[in-house]
């Protein structure tokens, strides 16, 4: 017996380092977690360390620690959901300099920040795995705190803001990009989301609930849609539910990018927005599907088609200016074939190289109309015309269908 005893203590020392996740959280108590030079995937222990630059504390995160990505950390990938208080590559409170590393999403991953910052590094690369399914939920737990978001533009995926409940706000510190793919949707659930300035970028913003929530558009440039997968129709806008939405357009302009698919515009019941820009697709047509939409002006680029809904008034306070070419047209219907639109224009507005179907317009401003088709079923104020071209053509495919 006394030589087994020995024996096992002797194989002991040759034991393999175990590297599987740990219960216990890294940081040495201070919650304060760092990636050690070689980087690893965030499950396993031995990927992380207590200090700056140091060796490994054989330990992960714990919900709870903060996460800080600096100059001295190797590469990290997210290869199993991690739920952390912060994680911040800026190099503050670690080596003082950003993260130049990768991180790394697989795809069917969550990383999750409870509380109150998510900040990347422009230096940095992000690579997520899937837009759909390598997910970040940011600001869980953040109560009545600001929540700092600040991303450096770079392209993300599927990106929740707020869960359930809270009335924490979600402050941008840098441009906002969720485009990674078709699938990749920016959801606003609860709280405060304030754009502060910043540009967004999304494949699809969604805020179709009933929670109390306030969006602050603030004065960048919000660019929806671009969809090019022809097949998936997208709701590039969603905020159709009214109910606990305060909608704070202040300056900000709105832009359909182009797509090959049909994009739609859902902003519900008597919402007001700034400019819309409506960048063209040979294939997709954008509506804006909503009831007393106002918007101040509206710029269609050939060969945008662009739908308004029937039945409803859309008022534009400026001018509509759609502007097309013998080559390329744009058009301007109804939703709903002999169900007639209106169109409210507050200045003069022009078209070019176009097609009008089904569409009545009212306010102090006129159509004028040049080089176009009319479609048939168009009532058009204040001496408003459509003017054909001069030679040939036919317009009956450009918007139907």
């Amino acid at each position: 017996m006394k030589h087994f005893f020995r024996l096992a203590a002797f194989l002991a020392l040759f034991a393999f380092p175990v590297t599987e996740a740990s219960a216990t959280g890294c940081g040495g108590g201070s919650g304060t977690c760092f990636v050690v030079a070689a980087g690893g995937n965030s499950n396993t222990n031995t990927t992380w360390t207590d200090t700056t630059g140091g060796a490994t504390c054989t330990c992960t995160p714990a919900a709870g620690d903060a996460v800080i990505l600096d100059s001295a950390a190797g590469q990290l990938t997210i290869n199993a959901s991690l739920s952390v208080a912060s994680l911040d590559a800026s190099g503050t409170g670690g080596s003082g300099s950003p993260y130049t590393n990768t991180l790394t999403q697989n795809a069917s991953t969550t990383l999750t920040i409870t509380g109150t910052l998510f900040r990347l590094s422009s230096s940095m690369t992000l690579t997520q795995a899937s837009g759909s399914s390598s997910v970040i939920t940011i600001g869980v737990n953040a109560g009545s705190s600001t929540v700092t978001i600040d991303t450096f533009g770079k392209v993300m995926g599927l990106t929740n803001l707020g869960v359930t409940s809270g009335t924490q706000t979600f402050q941008l510190a840098s441009a906002l990009n969720v485009t990674k793919t078709v699938a990749s949707t920016l959801t606003f659930v609860v709280g405060t989301f304030d754009a502060n300035g910043q540009n967004v970028t999304a494949m699809v913003f969604n805020s179709n609930n009933s929670n109390t929530r306030s969006v602050l558009m603030g004065s960048g440039t919000w660019t929806l849609g671009g969809n090019t997968n022809a097949s998936t129709a997208l709701t590039v806008w969603d905020t159709g539910t009214a109910t606990g939405l305060t909608l704070t357009t202040s300056t900000a302009p709105i832009v359909i990018a182009s797509g090959t698919s049909n994009q739609t515009f859902t902003p519900g019941a008597s919402r007001t927005f700034n400019s819309l820009t409506i960048n063209g697709s040979a294939n997709g047509v954008v509506t804006l599907n909503g009831t007393s939409m106002s918007f101040s002006t509206l710029t269609a680029n050939a060969p945008a088609k662009l739908r308004v809904t029937s039945g409803t008034t859309t008022t534009f306070s400026g001018a509509i200016t759609a502007t097309g070419s013998s080559a390329s047209l744009v058009g301007i219907q109804a939703t709903a074939p002999g169900v007639l639109a209106t169109i409210s224009l507050g200045s003069d507005s022009t078209m070019a190289w176009g097609a009008v179907q089904d569409i009545t317009t009212s306010g102090a401003g006129k159509l004028t109309a040049t080089n176009s088709f009319d479609m048939g079923g168009n009532t058009l104020a204040n001496g408003g015309t459509i003017t054909a071209p001069a030679v040939g053509g036919s317009g009956g495919a450009i918007i139907g269908g």
